[in-house]
């Protein structure tokens, strides 16, 4: 059995936090569990040297907002108690206990969740970064550009990663949909942690290999060749003369779709 990575330890324990936290489940709309689960993305997105600010900003649909509200007591009381349990529980420090501000903004989609973590500077000035799903941040965008990370698909269509989160699978709901019958609907994830892409199983059947070893979770690095069942890619960063990158051949162009990114 593999050890599990710090990033499944903090994604574990976070996840058994919520659970233990929040028992109400109502039908459609967004939860507050919900809203705890990307909560808890964002901290682990803000650790640094084992210290994470205290501060969180969570903007929702105004719907969104108010079914909250009307379904939960003191929502921002819950989440704070919930952050400073997992803060505690995953051994991070914070400088006090968790502030918790939840709004109501009409510039939010329904179901969309956008959050500021402010981080405080010993200047006293304030810095706020912002994980808003499913855009990237103007500094992640740069992190993400300076690394210039790529898959190859077969061999031969490169598909440039440019996004903190990319999905692959047969769904057509997919940003790369692989169409082969022995890739799942929502197969896997490629998400941008710490520096660095992060490869994630969903396919919960072991059929995510990285170098021909079976991973439920894998930070990337150029050069590695990743099978989502029967589909090779090649994930690799770097590229002086992208222009020279072979083109793709007719029949991936029937297999793998591209999902372009959503404009405002």
């Amino acid at each position: 059995m593999m050890k599990p990575t710090p990033f499944q330890k903090f994604e574990s324990l976070a996840k058994q936090l919520v659970e233990g936290s929040f028992q109400r489940i109502f039908s459609g709309g967004l939860t507050l569990s919900g809203v705890a689960a990307e909560l808890a993305k964002t901290v682990e997105d803000q650790v640094d040297n084992g210290q994470v600010p205290r501060q969180y900003n969570i903007h929702l649909n105004p719907a969104d907002f108010e079914q909250i509200r009307q379904v939960e007591a003191n929502p921002t009381a819950q989440l704070a108690d919930y952050l400073h349990r997992l803060v505690q529980q995953a051994g991070l420090s914070m400088n006090g206990r968790p502030h918790i501000s939840l709004f109501a903004d009409p510039a939010v989609s329904p179901q969309e969740i956008r959050i500021e973590a402010e981080k405080e500077r010993p200047s006293t000035q304030t810095v706020t970064q912002i994980r808003q799903m499913p855009a990237a941040g103007d500094g992640l965008t740069a992190d993400i550009a300076a690394l210039d990370a790529y898959l190859i698909i077969e061999g031969q269509q490169h598909l440039p990663l440019t996004k903190p989160l990319t999905s692959l699978g047969r769904s057509v709901d997919n940003d790369i949909v692989l169409d082969a019958p022995t890739v799942s609907r929502q197969h896997a994830q490629i998400r941008w942690r710490y520096g660095r892409f992060v490869l994630y199983d969903l396919s919960s059947r072991g059929r995510t290999q990285v170098n021909n070893q079976p991973i439920s979770e894998m930070a990337l690095q150029s050069g590695d060749v990743i099978s989502l069942s029967s589909v090779k890619l090649i994930y690799a960063e770097g590229e002086s003369d992208p222009q020279q990158r072979p083109r793709s051949a007719n029949r991936l162009d029937d297999e793998t779709q591209i999902r372009p990114p959503k404009t405002s």
